[in-house]
């Protein structure tokens, strides 16, 4: 194994963590996400082109993406790594100013992730999805490629943790 880089990581040591982790039989890991770390979605995608087995579970703030964005991102890289990518959805604080996120209420950060977690979910399943939610609108959408269907799996999986009463439910 390579000696740890400095903060931020690099991809020979991400890729070796992630060979580790499918010689030893661990199915995948949770790819952190905060600002001024590399960007989940990018290195998930280069752990995926690098591994056999390995699934990314990819931390993404419903704040920096919007559903739609991340339903056809997210459907791409599942077809490329032949479904292997999970999502885990975090509505907890992070440096908000600096990407642009205004709602630091829990309750509103909540109620957004709330739409959030159900709109990929259509737009991997459903075509012409309009939705007109107090967050997230989309008019007439439908994602292409769809996600990587298995028996049993029709698209990636969404994680959410719950810290505090009112956070939504995986």
């Amino acid at each position: 194994m390579t000696t740890p880089p400095p903060a931020g990581g690099s991809i020979e040591y991400s890729t070796d963590l992630a060979r580790t982790a499918e010689a030893h039989g661990w199915s995948g890991a949770l790819l952190g996400t905060g600002w001024g770390r590399p960007d989940t979605f990018t290195v998930a995608t280069a752990l995926a082109a690098r591994t056999t087995t390995f699934e990314p579970l990819i931390a993404v703030r419903p704040g920096y993406w919007q559903p739609a964005h991340l339903a056809s991102a997210a459907a791409t890289l599942d077809q490329l790594s032949r479904g292997r990518v999970l999502f885990n959805i975090v509505s907890g604080l992070d440096n908000l100013d600096a990407y642009g996120d205004t709602n630091v209420d829990p309750a509103r950060r909540y109620a957004r992730t709330q739409e959030f977690l159900y709109l990929p979910r259509r737009l991997w399943t459903e075509e012409d999805v309009t939705f007109g939610g107090e967050y997230f609108q989309v008019t007439g959408s439908t994602v292409a490629p769809r996600p990587y269907a298995t028996e049993g799996r029709a698209h990636p999986t969404l994680y959410t943790s719950k810290r505090r009463r009112g956070a939504p439910g995986r």
